[in-house]
């Protein structure tokens, strides 16, 4: 399987787009490093960058909304929900959950409105007409620097772990456990 270089292939996506058969070009999870090699060589800048982004990933994903931001690359975040529709019960739900009840709009539309506020544009899907004009509606929602950080600080915590992790890991510790026990007791494994 052959996997050519970042500029090799950015040439390839050049001649699409100069040939008219694309207005834009971009790419989807580029971290800094690799938005850095293309740019060395690149004639078209990317405009956009897709990436993972909710408050559970942000600080990690940051360098790469600031790399954007530097070189006006346009970030595009898709599964911005995750937090509420894969990982719920963890510690961003309750700064939602408040920011939601104050504001009367609903959890999905304070993390749309959290996204937005870190200079991405929101990627998302729904075949339910009431979630998407919920949707559009978050796009007029601006919350405060005091929610925008209460969210960051509870996406700081950590997901939540789902129930297999939280079975294997406690397992684990077991084994571990059971592992020291015995080879303090001079049990060679």
């Amino acid at each position: 399987l052959q996997c050519p270089d970042i500029p090799t292939v950015w040439r390839q996506m050049e001649e699409i787009h100069a040939q008219g058969l694309a207005k834009s070009i971009g790419v989807s999870n580029f971290d800094a490093n690799q938005l850095a090699i293309l740019l060395a060589s690149a004639k078209v800048k990317p405009a956009a960058n897709q990436i993972l982004l909710h408050p559970y990933v942000y600080a990690r994903q940051l360098p790469i909304l600031e790399y954007a931001a530097k070189h006006k690359i346009v970030i595009e975040a898709y599964s911005a929900l995750i937090p509420i529709t894969s990982l719920p019960g963890g510690p961003v739900d309750k700064p939602v959950n408040a920011i939601a009840g104050r504001l009367g709009v609903s959890g999905d539309q304070v993390l749309l409105a959290w996204t937005k506020a870190k200079g991405a544009v929101v990627v998302t899907t729904s075949s339910k007409k009431e979630r998407l004009l919920g949707y559009l509606n978050a796009g007029a929602l601006v919350l405060t620097e005091d929610d925008i950080a209460a969210i960051d600080a509870a996406g700081a915590k950590g997901a939540p772990l789902s129930p297999v992790k939280r079975i294997v890991r406690r397992l684990a510790g077991i084994a571990l456990v059971a592992f020291a026990v015995g080879y303090a007791l001079g049990l060679r494994y």
